[in-house]
């Protein structure tokens, strides 16, 4: 005779299979530990500029991100954020993630999934999300905004976290060295949209400020000024101001006259050279000048300014010089 069981231990024995089916799919490490702000670090801090961010913030002691756990970063007001993210341009502790970032542009947040291969349980978690990722930074400097830069954390399972004000800079560049009066590309972001910019210093032009705050447009190299970055300054108000990297003057050579033939005589003009140095060569074509062909003594001592004066220096062409564009290489006793 077939002995049955009694239903209430049956029961019991169903009820003990869910619990344990249940109990499985909790993730390991669920109990959080207290996160800690770190520092967000941009690559340029240009302002309208695609950038990079370096994001660390460290772990509690039972703290951890579980194995497709996720971090959510909320970005601060006036940054753009894509409309999607390439997975290989987030990284978690050196790993990118295995899924593709979600993100809500209006929000400005991205939704980052950790796929490592273990939890992350150590001292000090650090996101980088490379310039590929394409992050625009607010267009408006932090010296000209109450409102403060800072990136929220919002791991999975974790109380979110913000860390500390970073800076958004005002910004312009140029060629780092020209000639007096010639033109070159002046460029930058941070000022006021809608404005002129105005260069000055050691170097003169203007141009429109755009809707993102970018300036871009031809200057002229001054003979004066000084081997020093060109300011440029908007019509705002208040009027904002930003300093380029250093301009050098460069040296000009100017021989008159132009069309010659050998043994003709020729008179070299030198201006921004070194000042009050002296001229201790001269090389046309690859022959240095020298007897018959220095009718100028050398070494030649320039003025105050760097020039040649009124008179300049008077050189013949050398009988060998072949027929052709032949370049004039003048070298002062100057350090630069």
């Amino acid at each position: 005779m077939k002995r049955k069981t009694p239903k209430f231990i049956r029961l019991f024995m169903v009820l003990a299979l869910v619990a344990g089916i249940m109990g499985a799919l909790v993730p390991v490490g669920t109990a959080r530990g207290a996160l800690s702000t770190g520092a967000t670090v941009l690559g340029t801090g240009r302002a309208g500029e695609v950038d990079s961010y370096t994001i660390t913030f460290t772990v509690g002691a039972v703290t951890d991100i579980p194995v497709q756990g996720n971090i959510l970063f909320t970005f601060p007001a006036g940054t753009t954020v894509p409309s999607s993210v390439p997975p290989n341009s987030v990284t978690i502790n050196g790993i990118s993630s295995t899924s593709a970032p979600v993100v809500a542009t209006s929000a400005r947040t991205i939704r980052v999934f950790w796929g490592g291969p273990s939890n992350v349980a150590i001292a000090l978690a650090t996101v980088i999300f490379t310039a590929e990722s394409g992050i625009v930074n607010p267009i408006t400097a932090s010296a000209d905004t109450s409102a403060t830069y800072d990136v929220t954390i919002d791991p999975s399972g974790a109380a979110a976290i913000t860390n500390p004000v970073h800076v958004i800079s005002r910004w312009a560049v140029n060629t780092t060295r020209a000639q007096a009066n010639a033109s070159f590309s002046l460029s930058g972001g941070g000022l006021t949209p809608g404005t002129t910019a105005t260069a000055s210093g050691p170097a003169v032009g203007s141009g429109s400020v755009d809707a993102t705050g970018h300036f871009s447009f031809s200057a002229i190299r001054l003979a004066s000024g000084g081997d020093v970055g060109v300011v440029v300054t908007d019509t705002g108000s208040p009027v904002r101001t930003v300093t380029s990297n250093t301009l050098t003057l460069v040296p000009s050579l100017t021989a008159s006259p132009s069309t010659v033939k050998p043994q003709d005589l020729v008179t070299l003009r030198l201006s921004n050279f070194t000042p009050s140095g002296n001229t201790t060569a001269i090389v046309v074509g690859g022959t240095t000048i020298s007897g018959g062909n220095e009718v100028t003594p050398l070494p030649f001592t320039l003025t105050s300014s760097g020039s040649s004066g009124a008179t300049g220096i008077s050189i013949r062409i050398p009988s060998a010089q072949p027929v052709g564009t032949t370049q004039i290489r003048v070298t002062d006793d100057g350090t630069d």
